[in-house]
């Protein structure tokens, strides 16, 4: 066996195929690539290391609750995000994060970057950053709507977008 090769137990990938098969992965961050996995797994076409990346990635998705970021706006610090996740088509399931400037310029964040923006995010609470973000510029951090309602520029949303989440207006 020349060097540097891994070597994968059969039961590895019957382990993945298992985990593929037996679970509901929609909505969740493993959505997008499952059905590739899926195919792959079946051609066997699917490389040593994505196998053993695979099982480590979804265990890993089990073990901790996964919550999902609303396609909204945010604010946390002085750093304002636009995120937004598709449901369908080629990037559906997968959030793609941009950092807006005070100008108004749109920066598309990295893969690194956006995981960092979506832990500042979860770390203040979804809810309390698209608050922040209506408060800072003055439209509404769900649907974007200019705020002119009184109480709703006090609390940084719209009525709509506050009983369509549950949140106090």
């Amino acid at each position: 066996m020349p060097p540097n090769t891994t070597v994968v137990r059969p039961d590895r990938a019957v382990v993945l195929a298992d985990l593929l098969a037996n679970r509901q992965w929609a909505g969740t961050p493993a959505g997008a690539w499952v059905p590739r996995a899926q195919a792959a797994l079946a051609e066997g076409t699917m490389p040593v290391e994505h196998i053993n990346w695979a099982i480590q990635h979804l265990v890993e998705l089990e073990r901790r609750p996964y919550e999902p970021i609303e396609d909204a706006r945010y604010m946390v610090g002085a750093r304002r995000f636009h995120c937004t996740t598709p449901t369908e088509g080629k990037w559906a399931g997968r959030t793609t994060v941009v950092e807006v400037s005070d100008r108004g310029a749109e920066t598309l964040l990295t893969r690194d970057d956006r995981k960092h923006a979506l832990a500042l995010i979860r770390g203040v609470g979804p809810a309390l950053a698209a608050e922040r973000y209506g408060l800072n510029t003055g439209r509404c951090g769900y649907c974007h709507i200019v705020l002119n309602v009184p109480r709703s520029v006090a609390v940084g949303r719209g009525k709509k977008c506050s009983v369509d989440r549950g949140l106090p207006w």
